[in-house]
């Protein structure tokens, strides 16, 4: 599809860069995703942002970013949709499945690869290095996210371009904050004072080393008076996602992710847990 809107995020400073395993920089267009849903054909809405974490199209986001979406739906019909950015191609794809956690605001989805039409040459995207590891307190975070983006018109006259807005939120790293103090979810969560904006929910949060440590979850301005400009916000430790999956992934059996999982599994319900230990992952340290 031809690229007809047009993204504008500002530089991210290059040691908060995401990078693959062999330290290639992942552009943050291309890396985290805007999540939309379909209003009508052609017309959609910016609901969050995303980041993939495999090759083949799974990415991490914010439960509440699709709870009111799901249960409003029809059965077995997702009307979400995520925007892939190739750098000189735009692909619509498809949110085919999720998988929630039931105990944190985390979800993993799935996007379309079009394996079915492309089965040897499917959709693919680069994967960041995730970490496990609490963040050191005053160290420096950077989010990257898609905010203030209400609707994309997509039938609008195709010489115009449909304006995407991307944008960094930069702050530290404070404290493990307690699990539920400000929130229903019973997890411990990272507290920064990066400013998260509408939209921003299910980003992606970098250190210094362009390591992702956490998923965005919430914000609480503090208002006037003494607090005035103080922002406090909260990120879910990506080890609250190592237990989401799905079954039979969308892989070509040609590819080196299929030969890694055994024959036996190849059916079998697949955690990122699962996935780390087969290599779909790239994490910092193998996973307890």
């Amino acid at each position: 599809m031809k690229r007809d809107y047009m993204s504008r995020p500002k530089d991210i400073p290059a040691n908060h860069q995401a990078r693959t395993g062999d330290g290639k920089i992942i552009s943050a267009t291309t890396g985290v995703v805007p999540i939309l849903r379909e209003l009508e054909p052609g017309k959609l809405q910016v609901i969050g942002t995303g980041f993939y974490v495999t090759r083949y199209g799974l990415f991490l986001t914010a439960r509440h970013v699709f709870d009111h979406i799901v249960k409003s739906d029809s059965p077995g019909r997702h009307s979400l949709r995520i925007l892939h950015d190739t750098g000189n191609a735009l692909h619509i794809r498809p949110v085919t499945r999720i998988s929630y956690s039931h105990y944190a605001d985390v979800a993993l989805a799935e996007a379309d690869n079009f394996i079915s039409q492309f089965p040897e040459q499917p959709l693919r995207n680069l994967r960041p290095i995730l970490t496990l590891r609490h963040p050191v307190p005053g160290s420096n975070l950077v989010v990257f996210a898609y905010p203030r983006n209400a609707l994309l018109d997509f039938t609008v006259d195709k010489s115009s371009c449909v304006e995407m807005f991307a944008d960094r939120f930069e702050g530290q790293f404070e404290c493990i904050r307690e699990p539920g103090k400000y929130d229903a979810h019973q997890v411990e969560a990272y507290q920064t004072t990066v400013p998260i904006e509408g939209g921003a929910s299910g980003a992606p949060a970098f250190d210094s080393e362009g390591r992702i440590v956490g998923v965005v979850q919430s914000s609480i301005d503090f208002g006037v008076g003494e607090h005035e400009g103080v922002v406090t916000s909260f990120l879910t430790p990506l080890r609250h996602a190592l237990d989401l999956g799905f079954n039979n992934l969308m892989l070509s059996e040609g590819i080196w992710e299929y030969q890694q999982i055994p024959s036996d599994r190849k059916h079998e319900v697949l955690t990122l847990r699962d996935l780390a230990a087969f290599g779909h992952l790239i994490l910092d340290h193998p996973v307890d």
